[in-house]
């Protein structure tokens, strides 16, 4: 009787053991080592000048090219990026929404007074005016209004010297190591920096949708100063999105662009910046400077090809196993040298399966910039028995 009784103990155990192992994934996924596409040949070499200083970047690659030699130099109304992001960390602002009000007072018309004296860029605005964040940054980056820097700073309810304060803490926060500033507008030739770092802040301005837009804009219609243009040179040019322009005597023409590309069907920003650009025309030349770094970089983009029926992985079980297969060819941009990389997202199946049964997508990317495509099994895929589940 004992040994009945440990019999049946041991057929129960067996039987738990069973229902465990028999309730467990029949199917497993293992991703290929990684497939990558590289990117044959260098980039042609960029048309750079030789008495200015230049960079280039196209973020969602995360491509950064700089003309040699680069150091601060003074970098005229560029500065009021710094000053737009500042207000944006305070104050963030949606497409379609107009953010808080402010009330034109008397020192803001004698401010507006004192940039007209000073021939700086300005806005006209009348005493009891009301403005919201919208239209000052309307005006202050597209007309590049500087007599709108205090309103602004005013509507953080700060003083303009801890406003500069975070101007240079968010500068550090970027790694933009060659830049500094002493004012909002860049009248002051202090305000220092290099293309590279102004392509680093361009580039999470440009991540504001709210940014985007309104750079984008060849004018902007203000209450009381009316329709004012940009001041940003080629703005109406095909593919010219913005973003900024200035100049002053120290700085000479100073512009930061930002390109809509567009390369095997996908739409890419390419930023570029000019700096010190002397002479006449200096505004002109200076877009067209970045105008021409801007095109080339989009003359040399790539494109990467991932083949239909390339092997992404393996989906397998105890019984059978089944590579899986990119469905469609799928192709993506690159950068002279770079690679693109196949990322498999499975979908294992819980029961047996024929071939051509989708499982999954694949991203093929370089940067952030992406395609997708299905993969399938290549074969059948069968269930183990029972008895090879328990083993």
């Amino acid at each position: 009787m004992g040994t009945l009784l440990v019999g049946l103990v041991g057929v129960a155990a067996l039987s738990g053991a069973a229902m465990v192992n028999y309730a467990a994934p029949v199917f497993t996924a293992q991703a290929a080592i990684p497939v990558e596409i590289t990117a044959p040949a260098a980039p042609t070499p960029m048309p750079w000048m030789a008495t200015a200083q230049g960079a280039l970047s196209i973020p969602a690659l995360g491509v950064s090219l700089a003309q040699p030699h680069q150091h601060p130099v003074p970098i005229a109304s560029i500065t009021k990026l710094m000053a737009a992001y500042v207000v944006l960390q305070h104050l963030p602002l949606a497409l379609g929404q107009s953010g808080p009000t402010i009330v034109v007072n008397a020192d803001d018309v004698a401010d507006y007074r004192a940039t007209v004296a000073q021939d700086g860029s300005n806005a006209a605005v009348r005493l009891g005016e009301r403005l919201d964040e919208f239209q000052l940054l309307d005006g202050f980056l597209v007309h590049s209004a500087s007599n709108y820097a205090e309103m602004l700073v005013r509507m953080l309810g700060i003083s303009q010297a801890a406003f500069v304060n975070q101007m240079n803490a968010q500068a550090k926060a970027l790694h933009m190591g060659a830049t500094h500033y002493v004012e909002p507008t860049g009248y002051q030739p202090a305000n220092v920096s290099t293309p590279v770092d102004q392509l680093v802040l361009a580039a999470k301005l440009m991540g504001y949708p709210v940014v985007a837009r309104i750079v984008a804009q060849s004018e902007v219609n203000l209450p009381v100063a009316g329709v004012l243009g940009s001041y940003v040179p080629l703005i109406t040019t095909p593919g010219v999105i913005g973003v900024k322009s200035g100049y002053t005597h120290q700085a000479g023409g100073c512009d930061v662009m930002a390109f809509a590309a567009t390369h095997d069907g996908q739409r890419i920003t390419i930023l570029a910046a000019t700096f010190g650009i002397q002479g006449a025309q200096v505004l002109a030349r200076s877009g067209l400077a970045s105008l021409a770094l801007v095109r080339r970089a989009e003359a040399d983009l790539v494109t990467a090809t991932l083949p239909a029926g390339t092997t992404v992985g393996t989906i397998s079980s105890s019984a059978s196993t089944s590579n899986v297969t990119t469905t469609t060819t799928v192709s993506t941009t690159l950068w002279p040298g770079q690679s693109a990389v196949a990322t498999w997202s499975p979908i294992v199946p819980s029961t047996g399966v024929p071939a051509g049964t989708p499982v999954g997508t694949v991203s093929f990317a370089a940067g952030s910039l992406a395609r997708l495509t299905t993969v399938s099994t290549s074969s059948e895929l069968t269930e183990p028995n029972m008895l090879r589940r328990v083993v």
